[in-house]
């Protein structure tokens, strides 16, 4: 594995077309995700339990 799929890899987590994005309607307590669910999966699969997430509001 490269350093610059590495690179690509974690960088792609913070794009908001390809990351996993958890959002919160205006005016609710509840969280959802609102892309990334596949991803989330793929995850959760591959045994990660901790990963990096971008918050919608």
């Amino acid at each position: 594995m490269s350093s610059e799929w590495v690179r690509e890899a974690a960088l792609s987590l913070l794009d908001p077309a390809d990351g996993i994005v958890v959002a919160q309607l205006a005016g609710h307590d509840e969280w959802f995700l609102h892309g990334g669910q596949h991803r989330t999966q793929a995850l959760l699969d591959a045994g990660v339990r901790r990963t990096v997430v971008l918050m919608e509001r």
